[in-house]
């Protein structure tokens, strides 16, 4: 079973990156605006490409998500009989590459409608501002990975008072952090856009979707930390 899993997720990987080969266009240039905008013409589109590297991402998300259910239910069945776990592949499996394929989904439609609304400099002001988010998830994660790796061990210890108290500090952390990342982004948004590589062109796009999307960041916090926390045990 593990060695149809990779072979299918090698012979995924293999086709994206023969459309993407096919796809190479000769004499147009990446579309990254350096000493100004020149021809739009003299541009390739970047949203094939885009869309054929979330592909493999999601390809590689996807057989490391199969490969942990697989070693799950190996724990669980000790078997990896594939007529004894077909069905329990399904009950697992399509309920999670359902959910990570509509977020993925969600990302590829959200630079749709941003490239047709907005344009090329709208996907790129997208572009730039994404490290804010990343440095969120991180922060997120950080405390909510460590604080229900703390959790765990009380439980484990039979301490639930000490879990229980692992547990509040955790979200009270999560509630102070969040406001704080938001103050400190916001002051200097601009100085870590220009870190990120902006240019003057996208600037004021990049200004406006990270000044709104930081409003959200405090909630992110919150949402990713507290699951890891449920999902402690």
């Amino acid at each position: 079973l593990i060695k149809k899993i990779i072979g299918l997720n090698i012979m995924d990987t293999a086709v994206y990156l023969f459309l993407a080969e096919k796809g190479y266009i000769t004499g147009r240039m990446a579309p990254i605006v350096v000493n100004g905008i020149q021809d739009v013409e003299t541009y390739i589109n970047p949203v094939p490409s885009g869309l054929v590297l979330t592909g493999i991402v999601v390809s590689v998300s996807v057989t490391a998500l199969m490969l942990s259910l697989t070693i799950r239910l190996y724990r669980r069945y000790h078997t990896l009989d594939l007529d004894e776990i077909s069905t329990l592949l399904k009950k697992f499996a399509v309920p999670s590459i359902t959910a990570m394929l509509v977020s993925s989904l969600y990302n590829i439609v959200d630079q749709i409608f941003i490239g047709q609304g907005v344009g090329y400099l709208g996907n790129a002001a997208t572009n730039v501002s994404y490290p804010l988010s990343t440095i969120c998830l991180a922060i997120s994660l950080l405390i909510g990975i460590g604080c229900s790796s703390r959790f765990s061990l009380h439980l484990g210890r039979k301490e639930p008072e000490k879990a229980a108290k692992i547990a509040g500090n955790g979200v009270t952390f999560m509630a102070i952090a969040g406001p704080l990342y938001f103050l400190i982004a916001e002051i200097l948004l601009i100085p870590l856009l220009k870190l990120f590589g902006t240019t003057g062109e996208v600037m004021p796009y990049a200004r406006q979707y990270a000044g709104i999307t930081l409003i959200g960041m405090p909630f992110l916090i919150l949402t990713n930390g507290i699951s890891n926390l449920i999902r402690a045990d």
